[in-house]
């Protein structure tokens, strides 16, 4: 029989929720883990030992947060990328790239979602991997694939080895098999940042493609994955402004669109995509900042799509600290800046829950997960706060949801 963590909708819900409890589950689990310290939070200070700790937070069907230390565990390293398969028919696996170690750990999950005992380390086929994605097989006769992206640390190295995309084959147990490695190589116009390639995301589409974000090169990446073999193949490529620094991206649900959200000039770009040659053409890009609004002391990290694709959220951090809302227009995908809500320090992760009525953001510096409804048009409402030592690390900035009702293993 499946096994499901959650599986009811829940009726009757008050307030903003109650036009929508269709989509939501008795209760969510949230992984929260730590991404050390920003290297332009000077008054920041590393905690190897409690960084390390994965914590998990639940959230009720009312939309409040509460800790669940039952589901924390030590992962050996910095959690600073989480991610999962669950299917019916495989086991459940969360992935953590550990960019501390070079490696990314693969932990078979419980039924009930809790962190298995059984746990596999592998090299990432790279330095520094601060990324990965999922991509599961169309058929139950082939295998699913892990995709890490190496980002090349530190931010100001010269070093031209280490950045890489790398796929891998994911085993029953949840173990990976390294396949497939493309270094990428390059420089760009800020020797504070871009000496070198970094290759920041690699998100999975449809149609066996992929997309990939290098900040050091200010190059956007296409790449094809071959579903029998793991192998990747670059198809196209788009360079965007020299300096924008390409960060993290989002495709939309149904649009043949990418959103990515560029870190150091803090722009979102709307950009085309053929699924057939996987080319890419600027649409169009959006300044996450006010007119004339200086760039110095912010940059720009997360970018999150609403599941009916009609809201783009990125986040901006440092001097700006800001969740910045965009809607989509649905004859073509382009944006328009709606609002600029204040966010926590160095708001750096950020992530959709309940189905997408609550988006939770993390305050890298100030400690803290901040809760916000989402409102029928794309606003947000503040709900609540949670702090370190309420089932929040140290430093947060990485997020990962289950639990929506779908079974995370079948027996």
């Amino acid at each position: 029989p499946a096994v499901v963590l959650s599986i009811a909708s829940a009726p009757g819900i008050s307030g903003v929720r109650a036009a929508r409890d269709d989509v939501l589950a008795p209760f969510e689990v949230v992984w929260v883990g730590s991404t050390g310290c920003d290297g332009d939070d000077a008054a920041c200070r590393d905690r190897p030992v409690e960084q390390r700790i994965l914590r998990a937070l639940r959230i009720d069907a009312d939309g409040e947060l509460e800790e669940m230390p039952d589901f924390a565990g030590d992962v050996g390293g910095l959690p600073a990328w989480l991610t999962m398969r669950r299917r019916p028919g495989r086991t459940a696996c969360l992935f953590i790239t550990r960019p501390d170690r070079d490696d990314v750990l693969a932990v078979p999950l419980g039924a009930d979602g809790r962190l298995g005992a059984g746990r596999f380390a592998t090299g990432s086929g790279g330095h520094n991997p601060v990324h990965a994605s999922v991509l599961s097989a169309p058929s139950a006769d082939r295998p699913d694939f892990l995709l890490v992206a190496n980002y090349n640390g530190p931010d100001d190295t010269s070093r031209d080895i280490g950045a890489s995309v790398a796929s891998m084959q994911i085993g029953q147990q949840c173990e990976l098999s390294p396949l497939h490695v493309v270094e990428h190589h390059g420089r760009s116009v800020d020797p504070k940042r871009q000496n070198a390639a970094h290759v920041h995301s690699i998100v999975v589409g449809r149609a066996g493609l992929a997309y990939m974000c290098d900040l050091g090169t200010d190059e956007v990446f296409t790449y094809r994955v071959d579903l029998a073999t793991g192998e990747l193949k670059q198809l196209a490529r788009l360079t965007t402004k020299p300096g924008a620094g390409p960060r993290h991206s989002v495709l939309h649900p149904s649009m043949r669109v990418l959103y990515v959200v560029c870190e150091m000039d803090q722009t979102v770009l709307v950009i085309s995509v053929d699924e057939n040659t996987g080319a890419l053409a600027l649409l169009q890009e959006v300044s996450l900042l006010p007119d004339e609004a200086s760039r110095a002391g912010s940059k720009a990290a997360e970018i999150v799509i609403s599941p009916d694709g009609k809201h783009v959220y990125a986040t901006n951090r440092g001097k700006v600290n800001k969740v910045i809302v965009l809607s989509v227009n649905s004859a073509n995908g382009t944006l328009r800046l709606r609002r600029r809500i204040p966010a926590p320090a160095y708001p750096r992760g950020m992530t959709l829950a309940n189905g997408g009525t609550m988006l939770l953001v993390a305050g890298q510096s100030s400690g803290e997960v901040v809760a916000f409804d989402v409102l029928p048009d794309g606003d947000l409402l503040l709900r609540s706060r949670l702090f370190e030592g309420d089932g929040v690390p140290p430093n947060p900035g990485a997020f990962l949801v289950l639990g929506t009702g779908t079974p995370l293993m079948t027996a």
